[in-house]
């Protein structure tokens, strides 16, 4: 579920943002938006983005565990996973790779991989190969940005 945390510290709003507020402060709760899961030690796990669940006709996929497995493919040095429109399913996955210096990215390989450690829904449809990813100052790979640039190129 998504993680939501309460206290004294905890703050009370966006200063002047009131429709921020309202979303992300609730009854005395802050939501972070975040997503999490309790484990039988009562131990919190994030999982992922609220807004980076993939929803693939109906199959709720997280963008993190999909970039874990890609990560693990040898010469990749960035990677990150978005939604792109599907006329049936509604949404599909888009995988968007950067190779490291000197390395060729074989996107078949890169399918089989992820084929063999995820289930069929969770595996990307396409394969974007990228000189890089666009990022924030604080180097976070922006999401929205790729997005955008990713449906541009598919238009």
């Amino acid at each position: 579920g998504e993680i939501a945390f309460a206290g004294p510290s905890a703050s009370t709003g966006y200063f002047r943002n009131p429709d921020a507020t309202a979303e992300t402060f609730v009854e005395g709760w802050v939501r972070t938006g975040d997503l999490g899961r309790i484990d039988s030690e009562g131990v919190l796990h994030f999982v992922d983005r609220k807004k980076d669940i993939i929803n693939r006709g109906g199959m709720k996929i997280s963008s993190a565990a999909v970039e874990e497995v890609i990560y693990r493919f040898p010469g990749i040095a960035e990677a990150a996973v978005i939604a792109v429109p599907h006329p049936r399913l509604g949404e599909d996955i888009a995988a968007c790779v950067v190779a490291q210096p000197g390395v060729s990215l074989d996107t078949t390989a890169l399918h089989a991989a992820c084929a063999a450690a995820l289930a069929d829904y969770q595996v990307p449809r396409r394969w974007i190969v990228l000189p890089a990813l666009p990022k924030s100052a604080m180097g976070k790979v922006l999401k929205r940005e790729l997005r955008a640039q990713v449906l541009a190129d598919l238009a």
